[in-house]
């Protein structure tokens, strides 16, 4: 099988995928824990690719168009199941894991520092806690991903 067919299967199935859930829309809550169920088996049979794109696109497209408690248990799930291959991959031998680029982590320490003393003198303290703890979630979410981008084949796929 070629690669075109390969990425033309691909879309036929996202876009019969998408219309199901079109016509599922009033039993989301349904649907997304079936579809978490699928990816846990996904994962079990060791379809990590699989398990990367309904990540990915999930993150893109379902977060914004359900209500805020669904959107929540996705992310979370999202996290959960990123860290879990992540785990799975890497265990816990820290030296194997993938390291940013240093000029990468002195900018992220820069950003975090500067939200700290931006929360600190603002009268919206736990408002922007709480922002500087959504920003390292996000950046743990780039982390996780960045993770598995072990070389161009990856990317191009």
């Amino acid at each position: 099988m070629k690669l075109s067919d390969f990425k033309i299967n691909y879309f036929i199935a996202g876009a019969i995928g998408a219309i199901i859930l079109m016509m599922f829309q009033p039993f989301l809550v349904e649907v997304v824990v079936f579809a978490f169920f699928l990816i846990l088996f996904l994962l079990i049979q060791k379809k990590r690719e699989v398990v990367l794109v309904f990540v990915i696109a999930s993150s893109l497209v379902l977060t914004r168009s359900i209500d805020p408690t669904l959107r929540l248990v996705i992310q979370l799930l999202n996290y959960l199941l990123l860290s879990i291959i992540f785990f799975r991959q890497y265990e816990f031998h820290f030296q194997n894991y993938p390291r940013f680029p240093k000029i990468i982590v002195v900018y992220l320490g820069l950003l975090v520092f500067l939200m700290l003393i931006s929360a600190l003198h603002s009268p919206y303290l736990y408002l922007g806690i709480s922002q500087i703890g959504r920003t390292i979630l996000f950046f743990y979410l780039i982390y996780l991903l960045f993770a598995f981008l072990t070389n161009e084949k990856i990317i191009k796929n």
